[in-house]
């Protein structure tokens, strides 16, 4: 078998990386926060049932490796840019953490 299914997809993935960076938490932050508010959940695609926790405290880890072997880092820049080129002042500049290529954090 293929294993278990995955709690997120990619739309999820990346919506847990951005709300851990707008919001600034930890890992087990985010979680327990994730637990409780239905923005959150809405927001990454993932309503969890009543009482449903996720019991995997390595999922964040886990989430950012696949970000980082999966994502095609030159195309996201592109869609990125497109999508707020009104918006941002200097689009031809990329930041990107330190780490970003190694899995360590996304945003």
């Amino acid at each position: 078998g293929r294993g278990a299914p995955s709690w997120f997809g990619s739309k999820g993935m990346f919506s847990l990386m951005f709300l851990k960076a707008y919001l600034n938490v930890s890992d087990r932050q985010l979680l327990e926060r994730f637990y409780t508010d239905w923005s959150l959940q809405y927001f990454c695609g993932k309503v969890l049932a009543e009482n449903q926790q996720i019991k995997d405290m390595t999922i964040m880890t886990r989430i950012r490796a696949y970000i980082e072997a999966h994502c095609e880092w030159e195309k996201l820049q592109e869609i990125l840019i497109n999508h707020w080129k009104y918006d941002v002042n200097n689009s031809h500049v990329l930041l990107m953490d330190a780490c970003c290529r190694q899995g360590c954090h996304l945003l």
